[in-house]
């Protein structure tokens, strides 16, 4: 099948993907839409080869399930994955950060985590609030041991980061001596 420049041009606006650079751009909020592109977009790639595969993110977080989408693919692929971000990287965008094999930031990256929040746009029973709450502390603290595991401080460090009040804020620097980031980008990355 061959196909033509104006369509592969295309293509790329739309859905983020220079296969020529193997770049995926991860911009915006992470839902369910965002995630079957970045997959789809992952999936194209590794098709191609399993050559390293770079993930330019800029994002102020969104939802667990889409993320954890993100991430499984990512952690389950035979490619290599660079992370990187100049600008925003918030919330699940932290833990899509996370998952990457060399994680790059810029000086004026912004880096957040925060505790997990639901939003209740129905009607349900208390129970099933209930169980529903204790599943999202069950998976919150998974995310805690995996952080721990992909980064420079242990579980109890970021057990006080996820479940602390208030938004909690990371420079550059204290970023890469967190182990978010493993450096800074450079040109030619």
């Amino acid at each position: 099948m061959i196909i033509s420049d104006d369509t592969k041009l295309k293509y790329i606006l739309e859905n983020g993907l220079n296969i020529n650079r193997r770049e995926i751009e991860l911009f915006g909020e992470i839902n369910e839409e965002m995630a079957k592109k970045i997959v789809s977009n992952i999936t194209i790639l590794e098709a191609i080869s399993s050559d390293k595969i770079t993930i330019n993110i800029n994002s102020s977080g969104g939802g667990v399930d889409a993320g954890l989408v993100i991430i499984n693919k990512i952690l389950n692929s035979n490619c290599r994955f660079i992370m990187q971000s100049s600008t925003n990287i918030k919330s699940m965008g932290v833990f899509i950060f996370l998952a990457g094999d060399v994680r790059l930031i810029s000086r004026f990256s912004c880096i957040m985590m925060h505790e997990m929040s639901i939003n209740f746009h129905f009607w349900k029973k208390v129970t099933d609030i209930t169980n529903y709450v204790n599943d999202i502390y069950r998976s919150a603290n998974e995310l805690i041991k995996w952080v721990a595991s992909r980064t420079s401080v242990d579980s109890k460090f970021w057990h006080s980061v996820i479940y602390d009040k208030n938004d909690r804020y990371f420079t550059h620097k204290e970023a890469i001596s967190l182990g978010i980031a493993t450096g800074y980008i450079k040109k030619g990355n």
